[in-house]
């Protein structure tokens, strides 16, 4: 492949968005790993939006150290739109997407005298303790999909949103439970990448994090559960797209995903998220025996570190249980 060409250079000595471009050509998508190639310059055009808000200056060499410390501020002390905090983990990437763009230009590009960046310190991100759903938690997200939506006409209509929402919402969930597939993964799955009949298992092929492709095997709850809903998908309007998932008006997306399982869980009256039920689905894997390389193979992991912080939060949790069995307080 021919290296891409540097972006042209203004007299004025360019600005963030300007030097964004050749970065990302020249550098990012030569070094970089896929998620960071796709996720960095999204938050140096963040910054470029930040700075302009603020009145600063938007030319690199006028950047200064205040600035990249009053952008990873803004997420430290801030909260997103519906009020809850930027986790940590989220802002230190934000602020090493920044980081590392003025070291490419004061050290790669040498088009800074000084490094704004030099000694910015990152969030430090500490490990937390995740509860892992239980099986009753689960049962009552799945018990809002059984709502009976049987009213007059919508058979003679041959499409009813409220019937094809709760056979969409069981197997979005059976396939979270089956698979723990992040919401991205979720929401990019093709029509054509789901074989309920293949003569070794029906799965579906994801997209992981990292741009990489993923087997996902689908249980025999999950294929009844995709069966129903592709009866009623083929009845929808916007049948013919191209994307499995589908909303009222068109694909669903992984912003769809994450609300639907949040209005789900709070008529269940539970908290869950999206990415509780990859935790369950490691714990379900461990829980019937299987090792940590069955569990990577199926959950798509090639570090073993994943599995291994996972298998912790899932033995922590059968120690909980084994100490309240065991009744210690109780033996005298």
């Amino acid at each position: 492949m021919e290296p891409a060409r540097l972006h042209a250079v203004p007299d004025d000595g360019g600005d963030i968005l300007e030097y964004m471009s050749a970065w990302t050509d020249n550098h990012l998508r030569i070094v970089a790993r896929p998620s960071v190639r796709k996720e960095y310059p999204r938050h140096v055009q963040r910054f470029d939006g930040f700075m302009r808000d603020r009145g600063r200056s938007r030319f690199v060499a006028e950047t200064e150290r205040a600035d990249i410390e009053a952008w990873r501020d803004h997420f430290m002390n801030g909260t997103k739109a519906g009020g809850e905090p930027y986790a940590p983990s989220s802002v230190r990437i934000y602020t090493a997407a920044i980081v590392s763009f003025y070291r490419w230009l004061h050290e790669d590009l040498e088009v800074i005298d000084a490094n704004p960046a030099d000694g910015i310190k990152l969030p430090t991100v500490t490990a937390r303790v995740m509860d892992i759903p239980t099986r009753e938690t689960i049962e009552a997200v799945l018990a809002t999909t059984k709502a009976n939506t049987r009213h007059g006409g919508h058979r003679a209509r041959g499409y009813c949103w409220e019937c094809f929402k709760n056979k969409r919402d069981r197997a979005l969930f059976d396939f979270l439970i089956d698979t723990g597939t992040r919401e991205s993964g979720v929401a990019e799955l093709l029509t054509e990448n789901v074989n309920l009949t293949h003569p070794d298992g029906a799965h579906a092929i994801v997209v992981l994090k990292g741009g990489n492709e993923h087997r996902a095997e689908l249980s025999e709850e999950a294929v009844k559960s995709f069966l129903r809903y592709r009866a009623v998908r083929a009845q929808h309007p916007q049948a013919s797209s191209p994307r499995w998932w589908l909303g009222k008006k068109g694909p669903l997306s992984a912003s769809g995903l994450l609300q639907m399982v949040k209005r789900r869980a709070a008529d269940a009256g539970v908290v869950l998220n999206v990415h509780d039920f990859r935790r369950y689905a490691n714990h379900a894997m461990a829980e019937a025996g299987l090792s940590e390389e069955y569990r990577m193979t199926l959950l798509g992991w090639k570090d073993p570190t994943m599995a291994r912080r996972y298998g912790q939060q899932s033995a922590g949790k059968r120690a909980r249980e084994a100490f309240r069995a065991a009744g210690l307080r109780d033996q005298g």
